[in-house]
């Protein structure tokens, strides 16, 4: 997991609104090895750095944590934006779930990143969380099996 986080990381730099952005990396997991799809993985790692770029402000780094916990390797994804209300976390993972914005529309998509997400982590006998606070950021966790055991 550690060579696809930055891979990824890698691709996402050269992307216009994130070129020059800080990703603090905390690779602390001892066994990142994990079983499944390279593609999809990949996909997931970035929806979730794509989400936090897209409602943090530039000058703010984002960290990728990586540790070890009951044969998972955990992947937090921790930014310092525009948080999550409490009502609204319940809801993120739901297919074409968007957080109300009133009128605002600068901020683009469909509310199918977050059920992509969850839904390739389930195939992956994984899962993920969120923890967020209005005006101080999000965090998302990905848990995923390990091939060895933590």
């Amino acid at each position: 997991m550690h060579q696809l986080l930055d891979e990824v990381l890698e691709t996402k730099g050269a992307e216009a609104g994130i070129e020059g952005r800080v990703f603090n990396r905390h690779y602390e997991a001892g066994i990142a090895d994990i079983e499944g799809d390279r593609t999809h993985l990949g996909s997931v790692v970035s929806n979730l750095i794509d989400n936090a770029v897209k409602y943090s402000n530039p000058d703010q780094p984002i960290d990728i944590w990586t540790s070890n916990a009951s044969g998972n390797i955990n992947i937090r994804f921790v930014d310092r934006g525009i948080g999550i209300a409490p009502a609204h976390q319940k809801h993120l993972f739901k297919k074409f779930y968007r957080v109300p914005s009133g009128n605002v529309h600068d901020i683009k998509g469909f509310g199918l990143g977050l059920h992509y997400v969850k839904r390739i982590l389930q195939m992956h006998k994984g899962d993920i969380r969120v923890d967020s606070e209005l005006g101080k950021g999000s965090t998302f966790t990905i848990h995923i099996p390990t091939i060895a055991k933590a």
